[in-house]
């Protein structure tokens, strides 16, 4: 991402810009009009005969465009970052070779011919702006609110600033804020002005510009429990129920799991808006794409308003809460153990909080794609412990699923806490199988005894299959077509896609089943009053194999 163009001043061209400045007329302090609404697209400031030091607060701009827009404009200096030295333009030639755009944020001198003042009028740019400070000094635009107490403004950077600066013209001197002494000159400032800031070193500085002045929550230490930022104009009935959903599943996770309050933050903005652009952009440094609806980094996200429902936000509060447990990271070892515990256990802990909302809405409720799932292995859980282990089930969502209900069967007897507990317990250090015996109330051995019996009853080991290959009507194969298989008399359900070369190989037991073939992204469509295509099979006492699915008459393909 672009860097918005800054202004930085060295000791000697300060002293120059005051000397130039003493020789004009000693015109009254620049001023502006007062912000008429919460997010103004205008802003006048009052331009004084001689130098003006101000903060550009519109959109990206040529710097001819300032000469159009004030007609006694003579020169223009502006510090180029990318060549480290100032660049001038003059009335006489307004867009030198070179010279950068002016962007949201930079600090500009201004010298200005004629005897009387100036009333410029330049619009202002909605939405968040980083913008980055170059050691030893920078010039730099403010663009946020009206009277903002210097210390609130640099209280932003504090830990890079020595002093800071903003140049008054009536005075013909600068007025100088100095964090710690007993009294400044400088005490506060306006959207527009500028000031000039001694660094320590290279910084970064968010502005967030008109209409949300404050520091950015994902960068302060006090937030507790998610924190909503809107960007911009969200309607009250939308921000109550987005934060009503975030407090009902602080609530679910906090009395189900004992988890404390997530910490995260959530910045909403209405679709399409600048200000969601904008701080997209700052956080991944890249621009959203066209229908854009949502994207995190760690424990910061940003979405937009349509995508902002219950369920997204559900989904949000949970993938926090696994993060914090860090269950989809691998810990360094040297063998080919996790230190927290069997693969099946880890792998099964992020599986079952993240499907805790269903579970919660139907206590009953048990998982069919995992029941399914599990049925195609015959491994013993006790053989699933290792990461090479992995390697061992040819379907890795038949692991994934056995896990799931191994964790389920553990939270029905110990409660859902005793998983939150023995994440605690292996955190601090103790081994896995104590950990495993003080959290779930049982032993690791006994545990694998009780669940194999419990695996037998809910979902025994698929001992038949149904293969075959899907065909279009002159008998090619049909790549990635969508096979579902439906029980019809309580058996085992399945589902997957084609292999590249039309095969399929579904899970099963004896009874009777329907097919059901879709067509989503393959070269093939079917009738136009046909979702599906479906088929009854029956297994009995066999595997059904070289099962050929031909399409309907009146599908219409591609040639392969």
């Amino acid at each position: 991402m672009g860097v918005w163009p800054l202004v930085r001043i060295t000791a000697l061209a300060l002293a120059v810009v005051a000397l130039c400045a003493a020789l004009a007329a000693p015109p009254a302090v620049a001023s502006e009009e007062p912000a008429e609404a919460s997010q103004p697209t205008t802003i006048t400031t009052t331009l004084y005969p001689g130098w003006n030091m101000v903060g550009w607060v519109g959109p990206p701009t040529a710097p001819s465009a300032l000469f159009e827009g004030i007609p006694m404009l003579r020169q223009l200096f502006v510090w180029s970052t990318e060549a480290q030295e100032y660049q001038r333009a003059t009335h006489a030639d307004p867009s030198p070779a070179g010279m950068s755009v002016l962007g949201p944020g930079a600090g500009l001198w201004l010298y200005v011919g004629g005897t009387t003042t100036v009333e410029w009028t330049r619009p202002v740019f909605v939405g968040g702006v980083p913008l980055d400070l170059a050691a030893p000094r920078s010039l730099v635009g403010w663009r946020g609110g009206d009277g903002t107490p210097i210390k609130d403004v640099l209280g932003r950077i504090s830990d890079s600033v020595t002093r800071a600066w903003r140049w008054d013209a009536e005075t013909q001197a600068f007025w100088l804020y100095q964090p710690g002494a007993t009294a400044s000159t400088l005490t506060e400032l306006n959207r527009g002005e500028a000031i000039l800031v001694e660094l320590l070193g290279d910084t970064r500085w968010w502005q967030w510009g008109t209409g949300l002045d404050e520091l950015p929550p994902h960068l302060t230490d006090d937030r507790d429990g998610p924190v909503v930022v809107y960007l911009d104009d969200v309607p009250e009935r939308a921000r109550i129920e987005i934060e009503q959903a975030l407090d009902d599943f602080g609530k679910l996770f906090s009395e189900r799991f004992g988890f404390g309050r997530a910490d995260f933050t959530i910045y909403v903005g209405t679709d399409g808006g600048e200000p969601l652009r904008a701080m997209h952009e700052w956080l991944f440094d890249f621009e959203p794409a066209a229908g854009f609806c949502g994207n995190h980094r760690m424990d910061v996200l940003v979405h937009a308003l349509r995508c902002a429902n219950s369920f997204w936000m559900y989904g949000t509060y949970r993938q926090v809460l696994v993060d914090e447990l860090g269950l989809l990271t691998r810990p360094r070892t040297d063998d080919d153990r996790d230190p927290r515990g069997p693969r099946w256990l880890i792998g099964g802990m992020y599986d079952y909080l993240y499907s805790a909302f269903p579970l919660f809405i139907t206590p009953s409720f048990t998982d069919p794609v995992a029941i399914s799932h599990a049925r195609r292995t015959a491994l013993p859980l006790s053989n699933m412990e290792t990461y090479s282990s992995e390697w061992l089930v040819p379907d890795s969502s038949a692991f994934r699923a056995l896990g799931f209900l191994a964790v389920q069967w553990l939270a029905t007897h110990a409660g859902d806490p005793a998983v939150r507990d023995y994440h605690r317990r292996v955190a601090s250090g103790t081994p896995w199988r104590v950990a495993f015996q003080a959290a779930f109330g049982i032993a690791v051995d006994d545990f694998y005894h009780a669940f194999d019996a419990h695996r037998q009853t809910i979902a025994p080991p698929a001992d038949r299959r149904i293969a075959g290959v899907v065909v279009d009507l002159v008998g090619a194969p049909v790549a990635r077509a969508g096979v579902g298989m439906l029980a019809l008399d309580g058996g085992v359900t399945d589902s997957q896609y084609a292999e590249s070369d039309g095969t399929f190989d579904l899970a099963a037991s004896d009874g009777r089943y329907e097919l059901i073939i879709t067509l989503d992204g393959t070269r093939c469509r079917l009738p136009q009053d046909a979702m599906d295509h479906r088929l009854q099979v029956v297994v009995a006492g066999s595997d059904v194999t070289a099962l050929e699915v031909r399409l309907p008459q009146g599908t219409t393909c591609e040639p392969p």
